[in-house]
Order: structure tokens, then sequence, then C-alpha cells
């Protein structure tokens, strides 16, 4: 029995506790190795930095957050000119939002990485199929529930 108990706490550490679970004692699964999650997650990280340069600057009052930049020409006289600049504006408004998502939600599964819940599905605290988080690897949700977000 000690065997048992020993074996099962060593599964399952660190022990994260649930704020969604039906009861306080409910234990999240673990995922034993991240680190292969981690290392894709940093790259895309850093891909999507680099993305997001190209059509925006950080916020200087808001470091997490991301603004557009208008493009440059130095001749804004001209009506075309400026019209031109006003349609590349908003093209990378548009740009910038889809990005900015994607990147806060790789930084979330970053957090989540840190805090031992990466893999768990945020609905029902179950374990998110590999197949589920190698297609989309900042996966919040398991199949079942990906909907629900």
């Amino acid at each position: 029995m000690k065997l048992l108990l020993q074996h099962l706490q060593n599964v399952f550490l660190p022990q994260k506790r649930s704020s969604l679970a039906r009861t306080p004692y409910a234990i999240l699964p673990v995922m034993t190795d991240t680190t292969k999650y981690k290392i894709k997650l940093e790259e895309e990280k850093l891909m999507l930095e680099k993305e997001l340069e190209t059509v925006g600057r950080r916020n200087p009052s808001n470091p997490n957050d991301w603004e557009p930049t208008p493009e440059e020409t130095g001749q804004e006289s001209d009506p075309n000119d400026r019209a031109d600049l006003i349609e590349h504006f908003g093209d990378n408004t548009a740009i910038l939002k889809e990005l900015e998502i994607r990147y806060n939600e790789v930084l979330a599964a970053l957090a989540r990485v840190e805090n031992g819940t990466y893999g768990v599905c945020s609905v029902c605290n179950a374990p998110i199929e590999k197949d589920r988080l190698d297609a989309q690897i900042a996966a919040k949700t398991c199949k079942t529930h990906l909907e629900s977000w």
C-alpha cells in the first residue's frame, strides 16, 4: 500500500488545485514532460514578436500592449499619399490585432507551463489530447470543450 501511495504521489506531484473543480480537494492531472512544448512556445513567441514589430510597436505607456505604426513617406501633403497611409494604417491595425491575440495566447500557455497546468483542460480539468496540443500548441481546452472558448 505504501508503494502504491508513493507511486501516485510521484505521478501527480506537483499537485495543483483547481478553482473549477467540483470538490475543494480535486487535483489536476499534470503533464509530465512539457519541455518540447515550452521550446515550441518560446519559438512561436519570438516569431510573433518579430512579426508584430513589422506592423507595430510596443505601447510605451503599457509594454504588454502593441499599437500599429503608420508608414511615413515624407510626401504626406499629397491627398493620395495621405489616403494610402490611412489605408495602410488600417491594414496594420487588423494584422496587429490578430497577431496580438495569438501572442497573448502563447504567453498564457507559457504561464501554464510554469505553474504546472499546461495540458490540462480549463473547463473539465482533464488532460488535453497530445494530438490537439501538437496541432494547437497554446490550446487550453480538450477536444470535447473545443467550442467552449
